[in-house]
Formats: C-alpha cells, structure tokens, sequence
C-alpha cells in the first residue's frame, strides 16, 4: 500500500541496487520474524527453570489431545460457559498438540502450542508481506507485537483455548487480505487458520466465518476475470473439509439434540444477552485510549464490564461509521483495492465482533474478570479500525499533497523501514525479557501434582483401575485434580477421580486421596467407601468447570 509490493520492479533500479534490495527486504523480513518469536521462546525457555506441570484448563488441553492417539478421540473442543453445556466447535486444537504432548508429557502441550503460535505469527507476516510488501510485514508485526503487549497471556499460556484462537485469528485477517489483494494461492491457508480460530473459541466464528467468505467471492470473481485455473478453490476445499470432519462426526452421530452444534445453536438462542447497545459500548471502551489499554490487568479486574460499559453507545457506531467512511474512500477516491481490502475486513470483523459479544449470556456479566477473554476479538476489531482510519489518512494526504504514482518509491526508503524494524526486533526482546524477569515459577498447584504423582507411583502399581480422590482449597481443588488426572492417565495409569465439595471429619477417604492443607501435601490410602460410588467420574469423563 505504502511501499513495493513483491514481484514489482522498482522505478529506474536495476542490478546491483536490486541485489542490494532484496537483500535489505529478506534481512527485514527474518527480523520481523524473530521479533514475534522471541517471546513466544522465552515462555518455553521459562518452564525449564524449574519443575513445570499442566494444570487446570492446561491439563485438560493435553489430557485431549493425548487422547487424540488413544481410544477416547475428542470429537469436540473445549467446555464453555453457554447454558445446557455444549463445548467448543472443535478439537482442531487437540489434534494439533497431540504428537508434542506424547513426546513430552510435562512440558509438550507448552512447547507444542508455543511451536503453533510462532508458526502463526510467521504465517501473518507473510501473508501481509504478499499483500502489502515491507509495508505489510511492518504492520503485521507491529500488530502482533501491540497484542502481545497488550495482554502478555497470549506468549504466557498460549496453550490456553481463546489465547491460541487469537493467535490463528490473527493470521486469519492477514491471509484474507493477501487474498483481496489477488494473491488466491493464500486461500487454502485462511481456510486452515480460520478454522483453527474457530474452533479454538466460540467468539472468532463469525468474524472467521465472514472473511473466508468474502475472500472467496473475491477470489472467484478476479479468477473469472482472469480466466485463470481453480487449483486453490479445490485445495482451500479440500483444507476445509478436513479441518470440519471431526465436528460434523460428533454432530450427525450424536443422539438426537446432543449433538454440540444443535446445543450451541440452541444456547445462542436461550435465555438473556448483554445486546448490541452495551457491545457498542465495548467497541468504544477498548477503541479509546484509557487503561484498558496498557494496564495488564484485564485478566484479574473484577469491574471488567463495568469499565466496557462506561463509553457511550454512539461513540462504537462512529467507530464503524469511520470505517465504513474509509471503506467507501478507498473504492471511489483513493481506487486502493488493498486499502479497501483492509477497510472491508476491518468493518466486517468489528459488525462480527460486535454481534459475538451481543449474544454473550446475561449471567456472564456476573463473573467479571473471569470471562476477559470474551473481549479479546474486540480490542482486535478496535486495532484494525484504528490501522484503517490511520492508513486511509496517509494515502488520502499523499493523494493530495504529490502526483507521484503510488508505486514509485526511492532507494532510501530502506533506512526508515530498518529502524521501524529494529524498533519492532528491540519490542519482541522487552517483551520477553519482562516474561522471564517476572517468572514466579510453576506455581503451588503444579508442584502439588508433580508431588503427589511421585507418591502414588511409589505407593500404587499401575493396576487397570483405581480410585483417587483431591482434598484442597476450593480455588486450587480444580487445578490440582485436572494436572493429577492428566498426570496419572499419561503415566499409564487409568484413575477415577471424585469431588467433594467440602471435607467432613467422618467420611472415609477413597483408596488413594491427596489433601493438601495450608500447603502440605499428604496421600493417605484406605479402602474405597460403597456410599460415595455415585460420585466416581473416570478421568477421560466429563469434568466440571
């Protein structure tokens, strides 16, 4: 948009300069690279600086995807919060994670996903880099650097369900706009990347769903025109379908209304949203600069609606009515198929954006904090609204101030793009140096886990079946017992687990119970009591939130 775009000769240079040029775009372009990857590496790096286990949701993540390689296939994605209990579209995430989690049962489901982020972010600079040329791959990375910085969870625990949508959807944005950008053969790659977001996490399906399709219209129509083959029509199909074979399994063969699609379907549907006034106030809280954007604390802050809620209504509508404004300038003034490409996409995803969190159920508003990733596809949307409104003002004031095509650049122009680059390569370092500055450690729950698998090794043979049971503080019960199940079904064990809710001094403990009071772990064994058989769940079971 700005600068050359690959496979465009420059304006009166030649040979040597050329040499010279493309030599300073393949050095900028590995730098961008290494910029998105250092703090994605320095979270791997970080777990081998003490004991690490999975835990909690992360141990649910790797007990699925080791099952991908057993008899207990997931066919569906991850538990949500929605109302009659339905999961995720689909298990694209397991099945991804499933070769690193058998190669390493501590620590495979971290490298594995840390591994699938910077192919991600890889993928994103590419693709805008075909769209756009250094000019995209500058952008690219400074937006992936901008979300990282933002909420530094996504390098943290990229293995966590909404942190890993993200970060395909990003590359998702990114391949739909090399592919309005003519570059067709990008398609078969959105298709893979949109369907990884989608699965991973309910909130990026339209907005996903939305950008595959107009890039295929796109693609279809310059294919026409063209006259061209369809060889990345047939291969983005093919990509596709393999990608949606397990879901649509789970659903056509599921008793009739368990299948996860007819229960999403019908969750959406059910009961109270939160409504598309108080996401355009969410639009407008996270469009506007305030502490929302470099607080860190998003995560943890339990008057999360509240501070999406403060901005007025109005204020999100003028959000996408600037960026419809942009859209508009792009096709008839500006006659920039890759500024409108992005103004389209921009527009898109906030209208999907929008409507995702409209239908957010009601009782979701009580759990503040706990539900931050829900915003996570808005700040995106309020990112690309503010990259279009910004490139639609340079090109509009280019427009107006030179008559130079907008192709031409000058040689020169290397050195400022080399130290935006640098820039970039000097953020990706701060990032990962503040992640590892700040490591605390595993944490108590990992250690608890990674202690209590030591004692029932010792103490148990890995018979066919057995019974354990967790006693701990309630905010730590569900960690312990998700890294313990995992743990055990991976040693080769194959557990029952149990769940009291609270520890009565006359009950008698199952066969093998961990109670972990004040930090002190024990395993006691005794025999399994027959009253509380009703309370058994096996370990590839459902488990509860």
């Amino acid at each position: 948009m700005l600068l050359d775009r690959p496979g465009t000769p420059a304006a009166g240079a030649g040979g040597v300069a050329d040499r010279e040029g493309n030599r300073g775009q393949w050095f900028i372009r590995v730098a961008l690279h290494v910029a998105c990857w250092v703090p994605f590496i320095s979270t791997a790096v970080d777990s081998w600086r003490g004991p690490w286990r999975a835990v909690g949701d992360n141990a649910r993540m790797a007990l699925q995807s080791w099952n991908v390689l057993s008899g207990h296939v997931p066919l569906v994605g991850q538990p949500n919060e929605l109302p009659g209990a339905p999961h995720d579209l689909g298990p694209i995430q397991y099945w991804l994670l499933a070769i690193p989690v058998h190669l390493d049962l501590s620590r495979g489901v971290l490298w594995g996903a840390v591994l699938l982020a910077m192919l991600a972010t890889s993928l994103t600079i590419e693709a805008a880099y075909f769209a756009l040329g250094t000019t995209g791959a500058l952008l690219a990375c400074g937006f992936v650097i901008a979300i990282l910085a933002w909420f530094p969870g996504f390098t943290t625990r990229p293995e966590d369900n909404p942190n890993f949508g993200l970060i395909w959807f990003i590359p998702t944005l990114a391949a739909s706009l090399a592919v309005l950008s003519r570059r067709r053969k990008w398609w078969p790659v959105l298709v893979i990347a949109a369907s990884i977001a989608t699965q991973a996490h309910l909130t990026f399906a339209f907005a996903s769903i939305g950008v595959v399709l107009i890039a295929l219209v796109a693609g279809l129509i310059d294919e026409f025109r063209a006259k061209g083959g369809y060889t990345w029509l047939i291969a983005g199909v093919i990509a596709g379908a393999v990608c949606w074979v397990p879901p649509l399994v789970q659903q056509f063969t599921a008793p009739k209304g368990k299948g996860n699609m007819f229960l999403l379907l019908h969750a959406e549907r059910a009961g109270h949203h939160v409504g598309g006034a108080f996401a355009m106030k969410a639009l407008a809280s996270l469009a506007v600069p305030s502490p929302l954007w470099w607080q860190q604390n998003i995560g943890t802050r339990d008057d999360l609606f509240q501070v999406l809620g403060s901005m007025p209504t109005a204020l999100g509508v003028f959000i996408l009515a600037i960026t419809a404004a942009s859209l508009v300038l792009a096709v008839w003034w500006l006659r920039s198929r890759e500024l409108a490409g992005l103004a389209g996409i921009s527009l898109l995803v906030s209208v999907c954006a929008a409507t995702s969190f409209a239908l957010i159920p009601g009782h979701v508003h009580a759990l503040a904090g706990q539900q931050h990733d829900l915003v996570f596809i808005m700040f995106v949307a309020a990112l690309l609204a503010w990259l279009t409104v910004i490139s639609a003002a340079v090109l509009a004031s280019r427009k107006l101030i030179s008559d130079r095509p907008q192709h031409a650049r000058q040689p020169m122009i290397l050195r400022p793009v080399s130290v935006v680059t640098a820039l970039l390569v000097v953020c990706g370092g701060l990032l990962a140096t503040q992640q590892m500055v700040s490591y605390a450690g595993a944490g108590a729950n990992s250690l608890h886990v990674g202690a209590a698998l030591a004692r029932i090794e010792r103490a148990v043979p890995k018979r066919p079946r057995f019974a354990v049971s967790v006693f701990s503080p309630k905010a730590d019960k569900f960690q312990v017992i998700m890294g313990l199940c995992y743990a055990l079904v991976a040693d080769g064990y194959n557990p029952d687990t149990w769940y009291p809710k609270v520890i009565r001094p006359h009950w008698k403990l199952p066969e093998e119970a961990v109670v972990i009071r004040r930090g002190t772990l024990t395993v006691v064994k005794t025999r399994v009591p027959r009253k509380t058989r009703g309370h058994w769940r096996t370990c590839n079971g459902p488990f509860p939130s």
